[in-house]
């Protein structure tokens, strides 16, 4: 029996960011970042209020953070990554190696820092003072997110799902179209054996033995475009396109709706953190569900 403590759940508008694109939602410490239209925004008070930090992006756009080390990192829309050791307060332009393209996504495994980018995944083994490429075996190179399980990498581009067993040396295609023929990929999450993917027509899709197979999940899920796809705990989360926040408890079994109060049915990104909830709209900023999604509150 699946059992859904959120379907009563109403969502909070959270005191700013107000409007914009929330792209992402990270947490350092106590200190949570989240990047809207571009410009970087704080909170280190739990939400209840947020202030602009930009001082040193030279007004570049900001499309992806990550956290390393308690050390804030973002890109931007023209190949430009910096690193920011006060959560934001301060930043300093670290690129050198990296092409004037888009960063799509960042992730840190085993202290190395890897870059997703309109032109391939780079990669930094000193802390972005040099960044080299490391997509050998992608054939194309526009990369829309990158995962890890610890042991191996993962990326995916277009409809195709990749796989590396040597920090980015080596690329090898694990699966091709997963979603279906011209069912393009949008996110990626995985947990242990379970690789999660979202997708812009086919809802979400899963596989349960690290690539072997896949399968839809879409039983209950309001949206085919997966914009994002989540796992915390037990329970994982798909924010999609049109159909609002979408949680299940059983694997993407059985999904539903926890919207009550969420006023913009695109959602970008979640976060949990403590006993919140944060997600980033695609229009109206951040929302904020208290209480771990247990009461919910407008």
């Amino acid at each position: 029996q699946v059992n859904y403590n959120c379907l009563n759940a109403q969502w909070k508008f959270d005191n700013g960011p107000f409007g914009g694109n929330a792209n992402e939602i990270v947490v350092n410490g106590s200190v949570i970042l989240t990047n809207i239209t571009g410009i970087v925004y704080k909170s280190i008070d739990n939400g209840t209020s947020w202030e602009e930090a930009n001082n040193g992006l030279n007004g570049n756009y900001i499309l992806s953070l990550a956290i390393k080390n308690k050390e804030v990192i973002a890109g931007s829309s023209n190949g430009k990554i910096f690193f920011s050791s006060d959560n934001g307060s301060t930043w300093k332009l670290m690129n050198s190696g990296l092409p004037n393209t888009q960063i799509t996504s960042i992730l840190i495994k085993d202290s190395i820092i890897f870059a997703g980018t309109n032109s391939g995944i780079y990669s930094s083994s000193n802390n972005g003072v040099t960044w080299v490429i490391s997509n050998s075996g992608i054939l194309a190179q526009q990369i829309v997110g990158l995962a890890t399980d610890n042991n191996k990498l993962y990326a995916i581009e277009g409809v195709n799902v990749y796989v590396s067993t040597n920090n980015g040396i080596n690329w090898t295609l694990l699966k091709a179209n997963p979603g279906g023929s011209f069912i393009y990929l949008l996110s990626i999450e995985v947990k242990g054996t379970n690789i999660y993917l979202g997708t812009a027509g086919n809802g979400a899709i899963i596989s349960k033995d690290s690539g072997l197979s896949w399968n839809t999940i879409n039983n209950g899920l309001t949206s085919s475009t997966v914009l994002s796809i989540k796992s915390y705990g037990s329970n994982l989360y798909a924010c999609t396109a049109s159909g609002g926040l979408c949680l299940s408890t059983d694997n993407g079994n059985l999904w539903k709706a926890i919207n009550n109060g969420l006023t913009f049915s695109a959602v970008n990104s979640i976060i949990s953190y403590g006993n919140n909830l944060f997600v980033g709209t695609r229009g109206q900023g951040i929302f904020q569900s208290s209480n771990n999604g247990n009461n919910w509150k407008f």
